[in-house]
Protein backbone atom coordinates (compact mmCIF):
# COMPACT_ATOMS: atom_id res chain seq x y z
CA UNK A 1 0.00 0.00 0.00
CA UNK A 2 1.32 3.49 -0.81
CA UNK A 3 2.22 5.92 2.03
CA UNK A 4 -0.05 9.09 3.09
CA UNK A 5 1.10 11.72 3.10
CA UNK A 6 0.10 14.68 5.46
CA UNK A 7 2.37 17.75 5.62
CA UNK A 8 1.62 20.88 8.36
CA UNK A 9 2.73 23.80 6.04
CA UNK A 10 3.50 26.83 7.83
CA UNK A 11 5.17 28.53 5.49
CA UNK A 12 5.57 28.23 1.81
CA UNK A 13 9.04 27.00 0.23
CA UNK A 14 8.47 29.83 -2.70
CA UNK A 15 5.81 31.87 -3.54
CA UNK A 16 4.31 34.38 -5.76
CA UNK A 17 5.11 37.17 -3.12
CA UNK A 18 8.59 36.09 -3.11
CA UNK A 19 8.99 36.09 -7.13
CA UNK A 20 7.80 39.38 -6.97
CA UNK A 21 10.26 40.79 -4.95
CA UNK A 22 13.09 39.04 -6.81
CA UNK A 23 15.52 41.00 -8.75
CA UNK A 24 18.00 39.72 -12.13
CA UNK A 25 16.88 37.56 -14.62
CA UNK A 26 19.33 34.82 -13.39
CA UNK A 27 17.27 34.44 -9.75
CA UNK A 28 14.01 35.14 -11.43
CA UNK A 29 14.90 32.37 -13.86
CA UNK A 30 15.69 29.98 -11.06
CA UNK A 31 12.61 31.00 -7.97
CA UNK A 32 10.43 30.58 -11.18
CA UNK A 33 11.79 26.84 -11.93
CA UNK A 34 11.34 26.32 -8.37
CA UNK A 35 7.74 27.40 -8.00
CA UNK A 36 6.94 25.16 -10.83
CA UNK A 37 8.91 21.90 -9.02
CA UNK A 38 7.20 23.24 -5.69
CA UNK A 39 3.85 22.90 -7.21
CA UNK A 40 4.27 19.52 -9.04
CA UNK A 41 5.28 18.18 -5.13
CA UNK A 42 3.02 19.28 -3.69
CA UNK A 43 0.35 17.72 -5.63
CA UNK A 44 1.25 14.50 -4.92
CA UNK A 45 -0.03 15.11 -0.74
CA UNK A 46 -3.33 13.63 0.08
CA UNK A 47 -4.05 16.05 2.75
CA UNK A 48 -2.19 19.39 2.98
CA UNK A 49 -2.91 21.11 6.56
CA UNK A 50 -1.92 24.99 6.56
CA UNK A 51 -1.17 26.93 9.56
CA UNK A 52 -2.95 30.52 8.37
CA UNK A 53 -5.28 31.65 5.74
CA UNK A 54 -2.34 33.68 4.16
CA UNK A 55 -0.43 30.35 3.53
CA UNK A 56 -3.38 28.23 2.55
CA UNK A 57 -3.94 31.03 -0.54
CA UNK A 58 -0.59 30.40 -1.36
CA UNK A 59 -0.40 26.94 -1.54
CA UNK A 60 -3.76 26.58 -2.90
CA UNK A 61 -2.20 28.25 -6.06
CA UNK A 62 1.04 26.66 -5.84
CA UNK A 63 -0.70 23.35 -5.11
CA UNK A 64 -3.48 23.36 -7.47
CA UNK A 65 -5.29 21.39 -4.64
CA UNK A 66 -9.48 21.34 -4.05
CA UNK A 67 -10.81 22.72 -0.90
CA UNK A 68 -11.45 18.99 0.35
CA UNK A 69 -7.55 18.37 -0.05
CA UNK A 70 -6.64 21.42 2.63
CA UNK A 71 -7.74 22.01 6.20
CA UNK A 72 -6.87 25.28 8.67
CA UNK A 73 -5.07 24.17 11.69
CA UNK A 74 -4.01 27.30 13.70
CA UNK A 75 -0.37 26.92 15.92
CA UNK A 76 -1.14 26.06 19.60
CA UNK A 77 -0.93 29.45 21.28
CA UNK A 78 -0.65 29.49 25.08
CA UNK A 79 -3.22 32.13 26.12
CA UNK A 80 -4.65 30.47 29.44
CA UNK A 81 -1.72 31.29 31.06
CA UNK A 82 -0.93 35.10 29.37
CA UNK A 83 -4.87 35.96 29.97
CA UNK A 84 -4.30 35.97 33.75
CA UNK A 85 -2.29 39.02 33.40
CA UNK A 86 -3.74 42.28 34.85
CA UNK A 87 -5.01 44.68 32.75
CA UNK A 88 -4.59 47.71 35.06
CA UNK A 89 -1.51 49.66 35.73
CA UNK A 90 0.08 49.02 32.48
CA UNK A 91 2.93 51.02 31.87
CA UNK A 92 3.62 52.74 28.56
CA UNK A 93 6.05 50.71 26.80
CA UNK A 94 5.63 49.88 23.26
CA UNK A 95 7.00 45.95 23.63
CA UNK A 96 8.80 44.00 20.71
CA UNK A 97 9.17 40.51 20.94
CA UNK A 98 11.27 38.44 17.91
CA UNK A 99 14.32 37.35 17.08
CA UNK A 100 16.38 39.67 15.85
CA UNK A 101 16.68 38.18 12.29
CA UNK A 102 16.70 40.21 9.00
CA UNK A 103 12.92 39.66 8.18
CA UNK A 104 11.76 40.80 11.32
CA UNK A 105 12.56 44.20 10.58
CA UNK A 106 13.82 46.10 13.82
CA UNK A 107 14.63 48.90 12.03
CA UNK A 108 11.24 49.79 11.37
CA UNK A 109 10.52 50.03 14.54
CA UNK A 110 13.20 52.68 15.35
CA UNK A 111 11.87 54.60 12.97
CA UNK A 112 8.22 54.76 13.59
CA UNK A 113 8.93 55.32 17.09
CA UNK A 114 11.47 58.18 15.99
CA UNK A 115 8.63 59.66 13.39
CA UNK A 116 5.83 59.15 16.24
CA UNK A 117 8.07 60.99 18.93
CA UNK A 118 8.71 63.99 16.30
CA UNK A 119 5.76 64.18 14.69
CA UNK A 120 2.60 62.73 16.71
CA UNK A 121 3.96 63.98 20.02
CA UNK A 122 3.51 60.92 21.99
CA UNK A 123 4.30 61.56 25.70
CA UNK A 124 7.51 61.61 27.13
CA UNK A 125 7.80 58.55 29.00
CA UNK A 126 6.78 56.44 26.48
CA UNK A 127 9.19 54.15 25.95
CA UNK A 128 10.41 50.84 23.39
CA UNK A 129 11.32 47.77 24.78
CA UNK A 130 12.76 45.17 22.01
CA UNK A 131 13.26 41.65 23.38
CA UNK A 132 14.81 38.87 21.67
CA UNK A 133 17.32 36.01 20.61
CA UNK A 134 20.45 36.18 18.62
CA UNK A 135 21.19 32.79 16.86
CA UNK A 136 25.12 34.01 15.18
CA UNK A 137 27.25 36.43 15.01
CA UNK A 138 24.95 37.97 12.03
CA UNK A 139 22.13 38.21 14.32
CA UNK A 140 24.62 39.74 17.40
CA UNK A 141 25.56 42.12 14.14
CA UNK A 142 22.51 43.55 13.78
CA UNK A 143 21.56 44.27 17.47
CA UNK A 144 24.75 46.43 16.83
CA UNK A 145 23.18 48.47 14.10
CA UNK A 146 19.95 48.82 16.31
CA UNK A 147 22.08 50.28 18.90
CA UNK A 148 23.94 52.46 17.00
CA UNK A 149 20.38 53.87 15.24
CA UNK A 150 19.27 54.57 18.28
CA UNK A 151 22.58 56.87 19.79
CA UNK A 152 22.15 58.39 16.23
CA UNK A 153 18.20 58.90 16.70
CA UNK A 154 19.37 59.87 20.14
CA UNK A 155 16.89 57.59 21.70
CA UNK A 156 19.02 55.63 24.48
CA UNK A 157 17.22 56.79 27.20
CA UNK A 158 13.35 55.99 25.43
CA UNK A 159 14.77 52.34 23.86
CA UNK A 160 16.20 49.37 25.60
CA UNK A 161 17.17 46.28 23.57
CA UNK A 162 17.47 43.00 25.79
CA UNK A 163 19.03 40.30 24.24
CA UNK A 164 18.98 36.48 24.96
CA UNK A 165 16.35 37.24 27.68
CA UNK A 166 14.55 34.24 29.69
CA UNK A 167 10.98 33.18 29.71
CA UNK A 168 10.48 34.50 33.01
CA UNK A 169 11.85 38.25 31.74
CA UNK A 170 9.52 37.69 28.70
CA UNK A 171 6.52 37.41 30.74
CA UNK A 172 7.52 40.09 32.99
CA UNK A 173 7.51 42.56 29.68
CA UNK A 174 4.33 41.20 28.94
CA UNK A 175 2.37 41.58 32.03
CA UNK A 176 3.21 45.37 32.36
CA UNK A 177 3.81 46.47 28.90
CA UNK A 178 1.09 48.56 26.41
CA UNK A 179 1.64 48.00 23.21
CA UNK A 180 2.88 45.20 21.00
CA UNK A 181 4.40 45.65 17.80
CA UNK A 182 4.86 43.52 14.83
CA UNK A 183 6.99 44.68 11.31
CA UNK A 184 7.51 41.74 9.48
CA UNK A 185 5.80 41.20 5.88
CA UNK A 186 4.29 38.33 5.12
CA UNK A 187 4.50 36.56 8.25
CA UNK A 188 2.72 33.06 8.19
CA UNK A 189 1.33 33.10 11.16
CA UNK A 190 2.21 35.28 13.84
CA UNK A 191 2.21 33.54 17.65
CA UNK A 192 3.81 36.78 18.90
CA UNK A 193 0.78 39.19 17.60
CA UNK A 194 -1.65 36.47 19.46
CA UNK A 195 0.63 36.49 22.59
CA UNK A 196 0.58 40.40 22.40
CA UNK A 197 -3.24 39.69 22.79
CA UNK A 198 -3.71 37.07 25.04
CA UNK A 199 -1.71 38.95 27.61
CA UNK A 200 -3.66 41.75 27.25
CA UNK A 201 -1.25 44.32 24.60
CA UNK A 202 -2.47 46.29 22.15
CA UNK A 203 -1.28 44.86 19.01
CA UNK A 204 0.21 46.86 16.19
CA UNK A 205 1.47 44.38 13.42
CA UNK A 206 2.43 44.80 9.63
CA UNK A 207 -0.34 44.81 6.94
CA UNK A 208 0.43 41.35 5.97
CA UNK A 209 0.26 37.61 6.01
CA UNK A 210 -1.55 36.00 9.55
CA UNK A 211 -1.73 39.30 11.35
CA UNK A 212 -3.92 40.60 9.12
CA UNK A 213 -6.19 37.61 7.77
CA UNK A 214 -6.04 35.99 11.32
CA UNK A 215 -5.27 37.57 13.88
CA UNK A 216 -5.84 41.24 13.67
CA UNK A 217 -8.61 41.18 11.68
CA UNK A 218 -11.04 43.69 12.45
CA UNK A 219 -10.31 47.36 13.71
CA UNK A 220 -11.35 46.67 16.98
CA UNK A 221 -8.67 43.90 17.82
CA UNK A 222 -5.78 46.05 17.39
CA UNK A 223 -4.14 47.83 14.49
CA UNK A 224 -2.24 47.27 11.42
CA UNK A 225 0.47 49.59 9.54
CA UNK A 226 3.45 49.06 6.74
CA UNK A 227 4.94 52.45 6.66
CA UNK A 228 6.65 54.85 9.24
CA UNK A 229 4.35 57.06 8.78
CA UNK A 230 1.34 54.03 9.38
CA UNK A 231 3.02 52.81 12.68
CA UNK A 232 3.70 56.49 14.02
CA UNK A 233 0.43 57.38 13.59
CA UNK A 234 -0.74 54.41 15.14
CA UNK A 235 1.34 54.78 17.97
CA UNK A 236 0.44 58.40 18.35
Amino acid sequence: TSAVILPYVHYPTVSSDMLSRVHGFAKTIYYAALMVLYGFCGKCVDLALVNSSWTQDHIRALWKLKASRMALVFPPVDTSSLSKFPLPDRLPIILSIAQFRPEKNHKLQLQAFHHAISHCQIPDDVELVMIGSCRNDQDRQRTDELILMVTEMKLNHRVRLRVNADISKVREWLSKSMVGIHTMLDEHFGIGVAEYMAAGLIPLAHRSGGPKFDIVASHDMGFLASSIEEYAEALG
